[in-house]
């Protein structure tokens, strides 16, 4: 770019008037500076021919065939050649000069016709304002040579105004250079039409946008039919409402680009409104493809599962409920399975989570090929959700979910090792047994919740004793919260007597639902609540608090107790920080450790088979805390609990004692599992005892401690206080 002052016109004594080119060739290198191009001249047409007076010539490169295409200026008035190689006036006579735009202006000779022009090598689209600017500095060049002899000053005066003029133009280009970068940064390009010519201009942008060379804006019409054929007539109705009614549009619709790209655009238009009618329609076109697919990314980050790419529960309830409102217009069915995969976290715990990611994936896979005209989503941890449409046979729904436990349950390859999985399936419908989306997936987890509870590896559909079920469970849960709130939640009290010495040597601490009107409700009238994970925990731990302040109370008194046991639910172990709330509270009241124990019933190991429970035990024989497994005998794998956990005290369930003195099996099974107990250094405790011949007769096969009506009813905490007064009377 040349200095300022290398643009400088000469003086009026270097002007010779029209056939001196001096001062010319300084207005031409203003105005091809002005205008970013390398090449501009000034040219005569006249009846005895074309003569070039001065011009800015740049590299030789540029120049247009000046003779030709004044001569072509002269005739138009305006011309705008924006590629000459494929036009075939300039085509073959085009020399370097590409990109070609020229404006005719009047001499004071009739006869004579004046032309300002520009050019470059490489093809170029030139703007409305760019041809603005080119004929205001023909209208200066005019000023230049209409006069032979230009009066004194004339020429600085016409240099000064092209000074002027270039220094505005430069800030124009500027500007219009940032325009363009923030068009080119942002993907938007500019666009305007002549509703009565029908004449258009394009920004740079916009022709990159739809990958066209730059060169004359297309008509409205082969706009408006680049779009995609399905939204072609959504653009072309909001062009249509603008033109006119004058109304503003805005519209997202996909484009076909000249290469054969598929994009999304924003268009955005309005009409220019002119004595109330509209005369031209201008806007932008913003490509918005990039956006519209980190869009799609996202929804489907937000929507689908990572690990199987299936839909996760947010969409899985959207699709249930969308397939619920078409059902409800149609009159058909809809179906809902819910499959829970079996001890899955014991798969993770033991074999890692890399393989339990693995088997989610085959799952999935599996499940998807069996329902192929059906949703499957993951909509849990270990939980898949399978949305049947249409269903017309209820009975189709449980041969679907028996279908998905026997595919579940092929063994899986994973790493050269065999693993095998296990599922149970709760089911419901619509609108059989729900009227919402909320209502069926809370029939259906009903259904699973029976399933697993029942034996797991089964499928159950919902049905109406386990609608009753709920409502029960409801109500049992607001009932206890009251009692919660209440304070109506207490320990009684149950003596452990040793059968040798017949000496208290400990307390079972039984919950009771104490209510006001002074009656007493049994655990298994709540257990409902004990099972539920805020309720059941909110239960434990209001126990612990009583129990140990209780034991506060005993051990400032100086009474002889032995320990306390409570029962903890599985609820309670498998939060993983029991212990450290047993420690917490026992350390706060300073509580030795050995005064306190804690009861854990087999079906909880049964029906948990986790680490986490053994975990939890393991910790507290660690700290002090003795474990009791609780109704030893009834579950299966009583050996496997003994041989896992880290318990010193079992426990034979009232079931065997029932009948030693009468039934001789029974009396081999106790017999057997006192000498087990033993075998294994565990103290055997005999629960139930209601008789005197029952006492004797496990005091004769060595049990070592035993509790029950025998003894004494369990007892709160005034009538236990003072039976342990007596028995340190005694």
């Amino acid at each position: 770019m040349q200095a300022e002052s290398d643009l400088a016109l000469p003086t009026a004594e270097a002007a010779g008037g029209p056939k001196d080119g001096t001062a010319v060739a300084g207005f031409c290198r203003i105005v091809a500076e002005s205008l970013g191009v390398p090449a501009a001249f000034v040219g005569v047409v006249h009846d005895g021919g074309i003569e070039i007076l001065a011009g800015q010539i740049g590299d030789g490169t540029s120049r247009p065939n000046d003779v030709a295409f004044a001569a072509a200026v002269a005739d138009a008035g305006r011309l705008v050649v924006a590629d000459a190689a494929s036009d075939v006036r300039f085509g073959a006579r085009a020399g370097g000069a590409r990109f070609m735009a020229g404006v005719a202006f009047d001499m004071n000779d009739p006869t004579r016709r004046g032309v300002l022009a520009v050019g470059a090598p490489e093809p170029r689209h030139v703007s409305a304002d760019e041809i603005d600017r080119l004929e205001r500095y023909a209208r200066l060049a005019a000023v230049l040579l209409r006069t032979p002899v230009p009066a004194p000053g004339a020429v600085e005066a016409v240099g000064e105004q092209a000074r002027l003029m270039a220094l505005k133009d430069r800030e124009l280009a500027r500007r219009h250079r940032l325009l363009m970068q923030a068009e080119t940064l942002a993907r938007i390009g500019g666009w305007d039409y002549e509703l009565e010519g029908g004449s258009g201009d394009w920004s740079d942008q916009m022709f990159a946008i739809f990958d066209l060379p730059p060169s004359a804006s297309p008509p409205l019409a082969a706009f408006v039919g680049a779009f995609a054929e399905d939204s072609r007539d959504v653009v072309a109705k909001a062009i249509d409402a603008a033109t006119k009614h004058g109304a503003a549009f805005d519209v997202e619709a996909p484009l076909i680009t000249h290469s054969g790209q598929l994009k999304v655009i924003r268009l955005m238009g309005e009409a220019e409104v002119v004595d109330g009618r509209p005369r031209r329609l201008f806007g932008i076109a913003q490509d918005v493809t990039e956006r519209k697919r980190n869009e799609e990314r996202n929804w489907r980050l937000a929507n689908h599962d990572f690990l199987t790419r299936l839909p996760n529960r947010r969409l899985f309830e959207e699709m249930l409920e969308r397939a619920i409102e078409f059902a409800r217009v149609d009159g058909s069915r809809v179906g809902l399975l819910i499959v829970d995969l079996d001890y899955f976290k014991e798969i993770n715990a033991s074999l890692g989570h890399e393989v339990g990611d693995t088997l989610l994936h085959v799952v999935a896979g599996r499940l998807k090929r069996l329902t192929p005209g059906d949703e499957v989503a993951r909509v849990g941890g270990d939980e898949f959700g399978v949305l049947i449409r249409d269903l017309g046979d209820p009975a189709r729904l449980f041969d679907v979910a028996r279908a998905l436990i026997q595919a579940v349950e092929q063994p899986v390859m994973i790493r050269d090792r065999e693993v095998a999985c296990r599922a149970s399936v709760g089911g419901a419908l619509f609108p059989d047994h729900a009227r919402s989306a909320n209502d069926l997936i809370a029939r259906a987890t009903s259904a699973l919740e029976r399933a697993k509870t029942t034996g797991r590896r089964i499928a159950v559909v919902y049905d109406e004793e386990m609608r009753r079920e709920t409502d029960t469970r409801f109500r049992i849960h607001e009932a206890i919260r009251g009692a919660l709130t209440r304070d109506e939640i207490f320990p009684y009290y149950q003596p452990k007597i040793s059968l040798k010495t017949g000496r208290l040597v400990g307390l079972e601490a039984l919950v009771r639902w104490r209510t006001a009107p002074g009656g007493i409700v049994m655990p298994a009238e709540f257990n409902a609540a004990l099972a539920d994970g805020f309720l059941g925990s909110a239960i434990g731990t209001r126990v612990i608090e009583k129990v140990t302040d209780d034991i506060c109370g005993w051990l400032d008194a100086g009474l002889p107790f032995g320990s306390v046991a409570v029962n903890a639910s599985a609820i309670e172990l498998m939060r993983g920080a029991y212990h450290e709330q047993v420690s917490e509270i026992l350390t706060r009241k300073q509580i030795p450790f050995h005064c306190f124990q804690v009861e854990v019933t087999e079906t909880v190991f049964v029906q948990h088979e986790g680490h986490e429970i053994r975990d939890t035990v393991r910790r507290l024989d660690a700290m002090g805390v003795r474990v009791a497994l609780d109704d030893f005998g009834t579950g299966f794998g009583s050996l496997v609990h003994l041989r896992r956990l880290a318990v010193s005290e079992i426990k034979i369930d009232r079931s065997f004692i029932a009948g030693i003195d009468s039934d001789e099996e029974d009396y081999l099974i106790v017999k057997s599992l006192i000498e087990l107990g033993h075998g294994l250094g565990k103290t055997v405790v005999a629960e139930g005892i209601e008789s005197d011949s029952e006492r004797l007769a496990l005091r004769a096969l060595g049990c070592d401690l035993g509790q029950g009506f025998l003894f004494s009813l369990p007892l709160p905490r005034q009538e236990a206080t003072r039976y342990l007064v007596a028995e340190a009377a005694d």
